[in-house]
C-alpha cells in the first residue's frame, strides 16, 4: 500500500507539473495544479522523509482518482500537441 501511494504521488506531481506548464491554461487552472502538486509533494515528503507510514484507503482512492484524471488530461494535451506540430502531408 505504501509503494502504491508513493507511485501515485509521483505520477500526480509530474502530471500536475506538466499541465501547469502547458501554455494556454488560465490562472485558475494553474493555481489548482499548483495546489495539487504542493499537496502531493507534502504527502510524498511525509511518506519518505518523515516516516508517516499510515496510509488510509480513502486517501489512496482519492489519489488514484485524481491521478487518473490528471493523467488523462496530460495525455489529451500531449496528443493535441503532437497533432498540431505534425507536418502537413
Amino acid at each position: 500500500m505504501i509503494y502504491t501511494a508513493i507511485t501515485l504521488d509521483v505520477v500526480l506531481t509530474l502530471c500536475g507539473a506538466w499541465l501547469m506548464a502547458t501554455p494556454g491554461r488560465g490562472l485558475g487552472s494553474r493555481l489548482i495544479m499548483a495546489m495539487i502538486m504542493a499537496g502531493q509533494f507534502t504527502d510524498l515528503a511525509g511518506l519518505l522523509w518523515y516516516g508517516k507510514i499510515d496510509v488510509w484507503p480513502g486517501e489512496l482512492l482519492g489519489n488514484a482518482g485524481i491521478t487518473l484524471l490528471l493523467a488523462q488530461l496530460a495525455a489529451l494535451d500531449w496528443k493535441s500537441r503532437s497533432q498540431r506540430e505534425a507536418p502537413l502531408s
